[in-house]
């Protein structure tokens, strides 16, 4: 590879490499603005309760203190999908719920005037069991939820996104294989990946209905989605500073978001909100939860023939996109189970009493397989089947077909997760190591050593469409317009050293756009590992759809096929000359 290209697997400095090390790079706490105020969040002690009382007024009068927002005189703006979760309400539900937001002059009046918020609580029967929480008689978290089962869809990816699996006969199904098995497995309490930074940001109004937002977010364009969902009638301007580190946690900062917009529009100022390290680790969002009980048949062969479930997934008090994570999970047992026949997969979103949730590292891919391969191990044990030829036997190969996100059926006609396995496989050893379930490969004393695996794919390159534009100038540059925010990954620096690459050009001389939802076209962001397969997908092709207008434009001025002519380093010329 070294050889056949210029940058491409060749080590090259990055683009934000000499900034971040000097400490010049902008990350959203070095954001300062004109007459800009700071943000502050009063908190619920309880998981559930109701304001009785909630008074303001010490507060108010200490110097310095420019608004506080109570349910009270709070906009009626709502978020989640379906709508749900109000900028403030009176009923709160989880530990960290805020009821009373502070705009100060410093940081630390308005930590203080916090402090002097006085608030009575009529404290409420929490739930925080997925089992509990849809049982009868358990405490209501919505009205407009029964059982605490939230409503089913998720609009951004369509009228037809994928909410179940119901495929074929389940009764004869189950009929037609030699082993069933039932099982039941959990994937929940998950902590907050806890990124370096707290989640963080500037908002300021230009007008009644434009509102801008600064700050750590790893896909810009979906927290302008999320916000203008929850402020109808408002265009909304979402930049990207540098992200301290996301691992999916601050794909979106939604709430955070609309707490820092409403206190700029109450005051007419710009308004700083960075959430303390401790709220971050303990109110912040956090991955799905997951339970699933399970009922798995496979055939002799140890295809799985037929497959029945009840998933349940853990919101918490409210999920943006948590219908789109299931619809994703859904997509990927598909692709995993590529050869049952039959199935009745059933998901449910719950809402308990704990903190919402988001998209964690995967988007719904993590929950599912998490849940779904231990079931599918008791089955394995159960025929002795060795867990690498199993996987290959039932995940998607050349020709497969599944459903997806969108709710659209796909099929693979190029890719075999099968040389993978085997690659991945003979690396490890697996052959050697494997000795069968439960059987120690090595024992060495009191110890024994044993060898597993496990299997993750993904399949959502092909949807979720982006755009990026490649403008080439009469100077030997280039310029990438593509909405795509830093957050640790170094996907700035890859698009620009592939188009380079495509372009022949000095890397210095190709330049990225600031990531800013209304200078740049749309895209889906960083979501679900994708960043580099995507973004370089149509990075690339505006790239190579650039050189060859460019070479198509020269070759009537030299009068000659465009065929024979080349480019390096912002000159073009004949290849035999």
């Amino acid at each position: 590879m070294g050889k056949e290209f210029r940058y491409v697997g060749k080590p090259t400095p990055r683009i934000d490499g000499k900034a971040i090390v000097t400490g010049s790079a902008e990350y959203a706490n070095d954001i300062h603005m004109h007459g800009m105020l700071y943000g502050r969040i009063k908190m619920s002690p309880h998981p559930h309760a109701m304001i009785k009382k909630i008074d303001v007024s010490r507060a108010m009068e200490l110097p310095g203190v420019r608004t506080i927002m109570t349910y009270e005189n709070a906009f009626d703006w709502i978020t989640g999908m379906p709508a749900q979760k109000r900028l403030l309400d009176r009923h709160v539900r989880f530990v960290g719920d805020p009821v009373a937001l502070i705009a100060a002059t410093s940081n630390r009046i308005a930590e203080e005037a916090a402090d002097l918020i006085e608030v009575e609580y009529e404290v409420l029967p929490a739930v925080h069991d997925l089992d509990e929480a849809i049982a009868d008689g358990a405490p209501q978290l919505y009205e407009q939820f029964p059982n605490n089962i939230i409503e089913r869809g998720c609009p951004p990816f369509g009228p037809k996104a994928l909410q179940e699996l119901v495929i074929g006969d389940i009764d004869k199904g189950f009929e037609e294989c030699a082993v069933v098995v039932e099982g039941t497995s959990r994937y929940e309490t998950i902590s907050n990946p806890l990124p370096a930074e707290s989640p963080g940001l500037v908002a300021w109004w230009d007008g009644p209905n434009q509102c801008n937002m600064k700050g750590s977010f790893q896909s810009p364009n979906i927290q302008k989605m999320i916000m203008q969902l929850a402020m109808p009638n408002v265009n909304v301007r979402v930049i990207s500073a540098n992200v301290g580190g996301s691992f999916g946690s601050k794909n979106t900062v939604p709430m955070e978001g609309l707490y820092c917009a409403a206190l700029a529009k109450a005051t007419g100022k710009p308004v700083k909100l960075v959430i303390s390290k401790e709220a971050h680790l303990a109110t912040y969002m956090l991955r799905l939860g997951s339970r699933l009980t399970a009922k798995v048949g496979l055939l002799p062969d140890g295809t799985v023939h037929a497959y029945e479930g009840t998933w349940l997934v853990g919101s918490g008090v409210h999920s943006d996109f948590g219908q789109g994570q299931i619809a994703n999970g859904l997509g990927r047992a598909m692709l995993l189970l590529n050869k049952c026949k039959h199935w009745n997969y059933q998901p449910h979103l719950v809402a308990t009493n704990r903190c919402r949730s988001g998209g964690i590292r995967g988007f719904g891919g993590q929950e599912s397989y998490a849940s779904l391969v231990p079931v599918l191990s008791m089955a394995m044990a159960k025929m002795n089947l060795d867990p690498v030829e199993f996987f290959k036997k039932n995940m998607c190969d050349i020709n497969g077909g599944y459903y997806w996100v969108e709710g659209h059926w796909w099929e693979n006609h190029f890719l075999s997760y099968n040389d993978v396995m085997d690659h991945a496989a003979e690396h490890f050893g697996w052959k050697d190591k494997f000795q069968g379930w439960l059987t120690p490969y090595k024992t060495e004393g009191s110890k024994q050593y044993g060898a597993g695996c496990c299997v993750h794919g993904s399949a959502d390159c092909g949807m979720l469409h982006g755009e990026a534009f490649v403008k080439l100038d009469g100077w030997g540059t280039a310029n990438i317009n593509v909405c795509i925010a830093e957050s640790g990954m170094g996907q700035r620096s890859s698009v620009v050293k592939m188009a380079a690459e495509i372009l022949n050009l000095p890397l210095d001389k190709v330049t990225i756009s600031t990531p800013d939802s209304q200078d740049n076209p749309w895209d889906w962001g960083l979501a679900g590992s994708r960043g580099t397969l995507v973004y370089g997908r149509m990075v690339g092709d505006a790239a190579r759809n650039a050189r060859t207008q460019l070479l198509e434009g020269a070759a009537a001025i030299l009068h000659c096929p465009a065929e024979m002519l080349d480019t390096r380093d912002g000159i073009i010329f004949m290849k035999d000359n």
